[in-house]
């Protein structure tokens, strides 16, 4: 009965540091004397190699649920949420993987547009951000030039191209 339960703790641990389903499946059969020595090594390493993505991937759904939120804000309390975290959101698309600076621009885009103050600093992360690998072969290519294309739309500015 303790076998079982280690075998099943093993399990447990062998599916968290995995890449989401690429590599879980195969340690859960077999748990005999031979694979516990081996599958030992490769578990302690998973999650610190992965954590980085994990991180990735946590932080882009946590904008991404606060973007679905953001419609129900009373606009008065949108300039306050932007002076605390427009820093850490530009932050964010400087320093952050693609897919979760590609999360914040659209966050700050809909940040600065519901207020009609886009600002400089808005367009020249977003042009930043084209340099980017993620921008041109990434799968969220097709939702950064959707950005871009709104972006560039509402542009005030003449001297970007914008329609001012």
């Amino acid at each position: 009965m303790q076998e079982e339960r280690k075998d099943k703790g093993r399990h447990r641990d062998a599916k968290k540091g995995g890449k989401g389903g690429k590599g879980g499946k195969g340690g859960g059969k077999g748990g005999g004397k031979g694979g516990s020595k081996s599958g030992g090594g490769g578990v302690k390493e998973g999650p610190r190699a992965g954590a980085g993505e994990l991180d990735a991937r946590m932080l882009s759904a946590l904008i991404t649920g606060v973007r679905r939120a953001f419609p129900y804000v009373d606009a008065a309390e949108v300039e306050p949420l932007v002076e605390a975290h427009g820093e850490a959101l530009f932050r964010l698309v400087h320093t952050a993987p693609f897919t979760v600076a590609l999360q914040a621009l659209l966050l700050l885009f809909q940040l600065l547009s519901g207020r009609n103050a886009a600002s400089d600093r808005f367009y020249r992360s977003l042009y930043a951000a084209m340099l980017s690998e993620g921008a041109r072969a990434g799968s969220k290519a097709p939702q950064f030039l959707a950005l871009l294309f709104k972006a560039m739309k509402a542009d005030p500015s003449p001297k970007r191209g914008g329609r001012g």
